[in-house]
């Protein structure tokens, strides 16, 4: 496996993202990168002193995780622009994930503009591993839910990657359109019609995504893409949730798919965004 990127700015949200990395590094046997990226708009001056002096911090702080967690790791302390520009540091390093701390909350700003995580995961190729949860084991439970697309099929793969011995619970949503407006006998003959074809399009997805194993069956569950994941999110209490980036039906290659947006800005769990390696 290629080294992991994990993104930090030293505050207790990236403490935590930091700590997954080195515990992924470790189980997984790869390298890891620390990087710490300034502000590159900050006077010259300015922006030199706060980088050598957040280089001096990440080598401590991260001396301080590899005593509990030994891997092999390096550090960088860069001046740039984090969502420009760790995507090129992944791509230069080949990293197969990038880790990253939870979201601070603007308030109004989060709601008229992108976030920089947004912008982040919209402009990476690699996989990126949000951490919100203390960091007190590897993971265990995984929900996918899963549109029987590329984007799906790729978060499934790095899930079943970065947690080998997790249980990965799949589910595909099979939202009925106009459910309420029409009589029984027209409903269930409708229902009975898209679960074939959801049945179908299942088949063939399994067929040609190369799916682990371990993933097994997806499970298809009746209503809207929400309500069939907050009702699994309470049965199975996952503690990392995969999605892909987009839906199938996306057309931009680095358009961000609203329910993905949805869970980086309400952080469920641990959230893993994956699209396929050939876009």
């Amino acid at each position: 496996m290629t080294p992991i990127l994990v993104a930090t700015d030293l505050s207790a949200r990236s403490d935590r993202a930091v700590q997954r990395a080195f515990r992924l590094a470790q189980g997984l046997g790869c390298g890891l990168t620390v990087v710490s990226i300034v502000d590159s708009s900050l006077p010259v001056d300015m922006a030199e002193t706060l980088r050598e002096d957040v280089e001096r911090r990440l080598a401590r702080m991260t001396k301080d995780v590899a005593r509990i967690t030994p891997c092999k790791y390096s550090c960088m302390a860069v001046l740039g622009d984090i969502s420009l520009d760790l995507p090129d540091i992944a791509e230069d390093q080949n990293a197969s994930l990038i880790v990253l701390g939870q979201h601070r909350p603007r308030g109004l700003a989060d709601l008229i503009r992108q976030t920089t995580m947004e912008r982040l995961v919209r402009g990476s190729r690699r996989p990126v591993l949000i951490v919100r949860d203390p960091v007190l084991h590897d993971y265990g439970q995984v929900l996918a839910p899963v549109d029987f697309g590329p984007s799906s099929a790729e978060a499934v793969r790095v899930a079943a990657r970065i947690a080998p011995l997790a249980d990965i619970h799949m589910v595909h949503a099979l939202h009925i359109p106009f459910g309420g407006l029409t009589g029984a006998a027209a409903l269930g003959i409708e229902v009975k019609r898209l679960t074939t074809e959801a049945e179908a399009e299942r088949r063939a997805w399994l067929a040609d995504a190369l799916l682990p194993k371990a993933a097994g069956l997806p499970e298809i569950v009746q209503g809207s893409l929400h309500q069939v994941f907050t009702a699994q999110m309470a049965q199975r209490q996952p503690d990392l949730v995969a999605v892909g980036a987009h839906a199938r039906t996306g057309t931009a290659p680095f358009i961000l798919g609203s329910f993905a947006n949805d869970l980086m800005r309400e952080l469920p769990c641990d959230l893993l965004v994956a699209r396929p390696a050939r876009e």
